[in-house]
């Protein structure tokens, strides 16, 4: 790195720091109450003004944010991670295809389905709002973000246009590993209300059965549309994209937003629990990085696997061929009144 540069990381760094002052770099690995876990609002570490861990409200210690890696490192981080996201996403939008207006289905869920995203999206925002301060905040989480847009759809799909809905559907498709990863290895540290445990199970369980009931139901499909060229090219577009918009939420947005509030976000400001700590160090959230492209690709993969299979034994229709039935309820009623 030219040392023309060093200045004005260093300068970025301090602007990061000044987003809150109070944090340690680093907490004790052992369930050890009798450290400091915030320092003073100036970064005072006299004991009058510190927090300690054992004054903290239950479960806000696993997730306090400390300077695990450097604010010189979280501003270049942030930086180049935000602009190649925002660079790959400019690149990919323009080249995404869409069926035909006429051949979009209505992407809103049954009422069953309905019904318990909105359960679930509420159930979230009473046990995020009455657990520990900057518990709350907790909602950016990535499957709680997933929680929304599954909500979304769910109370407004009808003002939406066709290809935004698509879209979101499109990027749950993407997402759909993080529930299952979630419920593989959870980290249950912070769920200290009563009957939370079992939420985070049956919820993330509706997260993980979501994406899957878009497409056995032909309503979105992992496979290309009649305008677009190629599986590869589709597959790439739509991993890509939900890869960028991920990454550039979480590095942009929750990083400082987490490092503000002194709140572990998605674990932005030190690693998650994982076996053995593979991920750990300076470096960990580029292998996190890695981690989720992997996830990705292997997860919207085994949806097209599988779609792909029930093709070819007749167990469901192409999307195409199964889209030309069904159109838009919007569109129905706007042309019986036109009639």
């Amino acid at each position: 790195m030219s040392l023309s540069m060093l200045p004005l990381i260093q300068r970025g760094g301090e602007l990061v720091k000044s987003l809150n002052r109070s944090l340690v770099l680093s907490l004790p690995e052992v369930d050890s109450h009798n450290v400091v876990c915030y320092l003073g609002s100036q970064g005072e570490d006299d004991s009058e003004n510190v927090t300690f861990c054992k004054d903290l409200p239950a479960g806000k210690m696993p997730m306090v944010g400390t300077w695990y890696i450097h604010p010189d490192r979280h501003f270049v981080e942030s930086l180049v991670v935000g602009l190649a996201c925002f660079l790959v996403i400019r690149s990919i939008v323009p080249r995404l295809v869409f069926p035909a207006d006429k051949d979009m289905v209505c992407l809103r869920p049954p009422k069953v389905l309905r019904f318990a995203m909105v359960m679930f999206s509420v159930l979230m925002l009473v046990y995020k709002s009455c657990g520990y301060s900057g518990k709350i905040f907790m909602i950016a989480m990535p499957c709680n973000m997933i929680q929304c847009l599954h909500a979304f759809l769910a109370l407004y799909p009808k003002p939406l246009p066709p290809r935004a809905t698509h879209v979101i559907c499109q990027l749950l498709i993407v997402f759909a590993g993080l529930p299952v990863v979630a419920v593989a290895t959870p980290d249950l540290s912070d769920l200290t209300l009563p009957f939370e445990i079992e939420y985070f199970f049956f919820s993330h369980a509706c997260l993980i059965l979501v994406p899957w009931y878009y497409v056995l139901s032909g309503k979105v499909s992992t496979f290309p549309n009649d305008n677009e060229q190629t599986l590869v090219g589709s597959f790439l577009k739509w991993t890509l994209l939900g890869f960028a918009v991920s990454s550039l939420f979480y590095f942009v947005v929750a990083s400082p937003l987490g490092i503000m509030v002194g709140i572990n976000l998605n674990y932005m400001l030190s690693p998650p629990p994982s076996p053995g700590d593979f991920i750990a160090g300076p470096n960990f959230r580029m292998y996190s990085l890695i981690c989720i492209i992997l996830l990705f690709t292997t997860f919207r993969g085994l949806i097209t696997l599988v779609e792909g299979t029930l093709r070819k034994f007749g167990i469901l229709l192409n999307y195409s061929n199964n889209n030309n039935t069904v159109v838009i309820e919007e569109e129905s009623k706007s042309a019986k009144k036109n009639i």
